[in-house]
């Protein structure tokens, strides 16, 4: 039996979490269309991993124009409402608590999935290079397609945008979410804004730090207005560069300003996935220590971690709780697989994204291993 930090409780603002495993968030793409409406089987998976300390909602969309992603929820119509409302009284009724992860697509979008073919909306008209959409084509079958020059956003809609954030927010307190997430990484809107590679804006959310910055903190009070700032996280991917995001010289200076702010608004945590165990950049624990210090609140790690990565930096004091995505996907058990050093399943990459059952709610436990062998 293995003895870990990862195992103690941990109090997260006004949550007790039993354990400091966090499921991190992940894209499965199980939603219905039309209507990208949470579904049963969406309900019996996140019910499986509800042994995670918290586990974060895939990343959901805000609105209509947020979209960038076939059969991906959403928070912005009643029956999506209801849909994640039988996703949140399944995890709560095995025992878990859950955040809903709330995001806008931004450029990582196409006029295929604006309202009335509208373009789809940025900072400024800077394309994102090198990656695709998945959509499907006029027979059925899907299709990839290069992302467009998207169409720089007026500063008169941005309120609006602040707006279908907020209201989602609402609409995830009707779902019964216990919290919520601010997707602030990889590459869509909000760090889109951040980068001043991709925001070329002149006005008051473009150019120094604190106006690039200010769709997030916005975003974030606005949320923690309807939640209280105790019940919302901020996740952000520093250095990163998923979905086309330069490099640039003030990295470093934008997220410990954002580290600071966010710590006056009093949220809950600072999550930060690392991208450098996936190839395209990430950060340094000597940066992830100066976060720390300038937040002084939680901090969720995550990136590539395990057992006994995770189980070090909660021991030196490197975060407060490890954020794992694909070893919960396999492993709904993962907390007790650990717990007992038991091998891990597999990931069946050929089902990460959309499909059934298959390579989603089939993936078995110690116990359904157990009873399975016992019948030999």
């Amino acid at each position: 039996m293995n003895h870990s930090p990862l195992f103690e409780p941990y109090r997260l603002g006004d949550l007790l979490l039993p354990n400091r495993m966090i499921m991190a968030p992940l894209t499965r793409n199980r939603a219905n269309a039309p209507g990208d409406v949470p579904t049963e089987l969406m309900a019996t998976y996140y019910a499986q991993r509800a042994s995670a300390g918290l586990i974060i909602s895939e990343a959901t969309h805000i609105s209509a124009q947020a979209v960038g992603y076939i059969h991906a929820p959403g928070l912005f119509t009643l029956p999506q409402v209801t849909g994640w409302k039988q996703v949140t009284q399944a995890v709560h009724e095995a025992g878990g608590r859950i955040f809903a992860q709330l995001f806008h697509t931004g450029r990582m979008s196409l006029s295929y999935f604006q309202p009335g073919g509208q373009a789809h909306v940025a900072p400024s008209a800077v394309q994102a290079q090198g990656y695709q959409a998945t959509v499907y084509a006029y027979d059925g079958s899907l299709t990839q397609l290069p992302y467009g020059e998207p169409r720089a956003l007026a500063t008169e809609e941005i309120p609006g945008i602040i707006s279908d954030f907020a209201q989602a927010a609402r609409h995830a307190g009707m779902a019964d979410f216990d919290g919520v997430e601010v997707h602030g990484a990889n590459g869509y809107l909000l760090e889109q804004f951040l980068n001043p590679v991709v925001n070329q804006r002149t006005d008051e959310w473009g150019g120094s730090i604190e106006n690039r910055s200010r769709l997030t903190l916005e975003v974030t009070r606005a949320i923690a207005d309807v939640w209280g700032a105790n019940r919302v996280g901020v996740r952000f991917s520093p250095f990163g560069q998923l979905h086309d995001q330069p490099p640039y010289a003030e990295t470093e200076a934008t997220y410990l300003y954002l580290a600071a702010e966010l710590r006056k608004l009093g949220v809950a945590y600072i999550h930060l996935f690392n991208q450098a165990t996936f190839g395209t950049g990430g950060f340094s624990d000597d940066f992830l220590a100066t976060m720390a210090r300038t937040f002084g609140g939680t901090i969720i790690l995550n990136g590539g971690l395990t057992f006994e990565t995770g189980t070090d930096a909660l021991a030196t004091g490197q975060a407060h709780l490890m954020a794992y995505g694909r070893a919960f996907l396999a492993n709904p058990d993962l907390v007790e697989r650990f717990r007992q050093g038991a091998p891990l399943n597999d990931v069946n990459g050929a089902r990460l994204y959309g499909g059934g059952e298959d390579g989603y709610t089939d993936y078995p436990t110690l116990t359904s291993q157990a009873l399975v062998s016992s019948t030999y």
